[in-house]
């Protein structure tokens, strides 16, 4: 399934946008660093130049890609995490030099990277975790069995809202899967979950 494309369209910026506090601090500190310099100054190195480069390729694209999940964020769009994340970059024109997470999906060992992302850009843990565990369904070939908890939740009068509406199905899956790839999972999540208890300050 992919987001349409009236959905996550190229992010239009205006002078009102407000950058997040962290972007503006490493801005900041960019152009701190461009007036301490001066002719008689010691060259940087190159892979300092490179690092710099790198950082600020980052923060930009986090920022764009951070907008184009604001613009939308009142239309949960049911992918996988590494899908939805692979959406908003090419929505938000992203630099081929800023890179996704190496694997596809969120696996042990590289999950936590995967939240750090989702945490920087402003999702919610609970969208983060419906999305990953949408993918976890995927996997295991339990499309099936999840469309039918999500039209029985949205049966609901109380469930109409989409994301509420998935997040109390997937919370089902462990049921409709096998012990071995469910604990796998639950490691994969908690990597994704101790992202978002990381304390940035």
């Amino acid at each position: 399934m992919s987001i349409n494309e009236d959905i996550l369209s190229p992010p239009q910026f205006n002078d009102d946008h407000e950058w997040p506090v962290w972007l503006d601090d490493k801005l900041r500190m960019a152009a701190a660093y461009q007036a301490f310099t001066y002719d008689g100054a010691p060259a940087a190195s190159p892979e300092f130049h490179a690092r710099s480069q790198q950082a600020v390729t980052a923060a930009l694209a986090q920022a764009k890609m951070s907008a184009e999940h604001v613009r939308h964020s009142e239309n949960f769009a049911p992918l996988a995490l590494n899908n939805y994340l692979a959406e908003l970059a090419r929505a938000a024109n992203v630099s081929p030099a800023f890179e996704l997470p190496s694997h596809d999906r969120p696996q042990i060992g590289t999950a936590y990277a995967f939240g750090q992302l989702a945490k920087s850009i402003g999702m919610s843990l609970k969208q983060t975790l419906a999305h990953l565990r949408i993918g976890f369904a995927q996997q295991c070939g339990l499309q099936g069995e999840l469309q039918a908890l999500l039209a029985h939740q949205r049966s609901q009068r109380f469930n109409r809202n989409l994301l509420e509406a998935y997040a109390t199905a997937l919370t089902q899956l462990e049921k409709k899967c096998d012990p071995a790839s469910w604990r796998e999972f639950k490691q994969i999540e908690h990597e994704v979950c101790a992202a978002y208890l990381e304390n940035n300050d």
